[in-house]
Parts: C-alpha cells; structure tokens; sequence
C-alpha cells in the first residue's frame, strides 16, 4: 500500500494513525484517493461527512475510542452507532476496481450490505479478529465504478448479537498504476498535516 515515501517494512514500524493499519492491505499495490472521517466531526473539512453527502440511516450514539501505541502515542476517534444504513460518495476511477477499508468498534463488527451508485454489490462480514479499533477491507470490482464519483451505501444486516453499525474512518484505494495514470492526487498518510486523527 503507498501510505506515504516509505517501504512496507518502514510502514508498519512508523505505523501513523491515518494509515489502515491492516496486514493484508499494507502489502496490496494500492493508493489512497479520499478519506471519510465518519463521527462527531472532522479535524480536516476535506476528509469531513459535509464533504462526502454524508447520511445515516437510524443513526443513535457517537462513541468515543482511543487506544495507546508503542509508536504513535494515544489515537483517538469518534464514531456514530447506526442500525440501517451509511451512505456517502467519494472519488472513483471508472472501470477500476474501488477498495474500501474502515476503521470500526471491534466489538460492534457485523455483517453489512454494499451497493455502489444504488445497485447491490455483495454482503461484507467485517473480521472478528481485530480488539478496540477493528480494520477491515472490501474490494468492489471495477464493473460496479462508471464514474469518477461513486456514492457508497453500507447497509446492516442483523445477526445474533450484531445489530448496529459504526465507523470512525474509511480510506477509499484504487491501483496505484490507475491512480497515476488518472492524475488522481494521491494522499499521503505519512504528512502530519493531513492527519485528521488526535494523536498525543
């Protein structure tokens, strides 16, 4: 993943709270194009729900997390707790595949619906092996993305012991050989500046 001007290696020591930090899609060949900061605001306009026609669906309580890292101190978040759905429309690259990742309470993980522009794409079982903050990925293919923006809907389908859904933040990715060819910006999770976490 091209988190920052860093290898893989360097990415997980210097592990920023910006960046997904999952395993898996550290290691994928891919690019972030928007930021979501889903929750009680947004330090940084351009990541906030105002920005992405952010909506809920049965939306209830904002929940506060924060945990401490060896590397980066405390990382705090807030989310919205919702029992039908989250929808909101981010940048694209038509005919190129869309990789969604969020970030959400891992004890509150569930089983969600995805549609992209209103037409169903599949069910998404977020991991059960995260604690605290849980990250998780979703790749939509490229046939579901005719745009440059594509609005995104994540509904709840309830299971036993799992019916709401949160998330404090959602990094949108497409190919890195896409992205430079489309002449997307890319963003830099390593820059200070465009962190729109608080880390202490």
């Amino acid at each position: 993943m091209r988190a920052y001007e860093a290898d893989y290696e360097t990415a997980v020591v210097f592990a920023n709270s910006t960046i997904p930090l999952d395993d898996d899609l550290l290691k994928r060949d891919v690019a972030v194009i928007d930021i979501v900061d889903a929750g009680n605001g947004a330090a940084i306009a351009k990541y906030s729900e105002a920005a992405h026609a952010y909506k809920l669906e049965g939306g209830g309580a904002v929940v506060e997390r924060q945990f401490r890292t060896v590397f980066t101190g405390n990382i705090q978040d807030e989310a919205t707790t919702f029992s039908g759905s989250e929808q909101f429309t981010v940048n694209s690259i038509p005919g190129e595949i869309l990789v969604v990742a969020k970030r959400y309470e891992a004890a509150l993980r569930g089983l969600l619906k995805v549609f992209a522009d209103g037409v169903e794409v599949g069910e998404w079982e977020l991991s059960d092996q995260d604690f605290f903050f849980g990250v998780d990925s979703f790749d939509i293919p490229a046939s579901f993305i005719t745009g440059s923006k594509t609005t995104l809907k994540f509904e709840v389908i309830p299971t036993p012991g799992h019916d709401t859904g949160n998330s404090f933040m959602w990094w949108i990715m497409a190919d890195s050989s896409a992205v430079d060819a489309s002449g997307l910006d890319i963003i830099d999770l390593g820059d200070s500046e465009e962190n729109p976490n608080q880390v202490e």
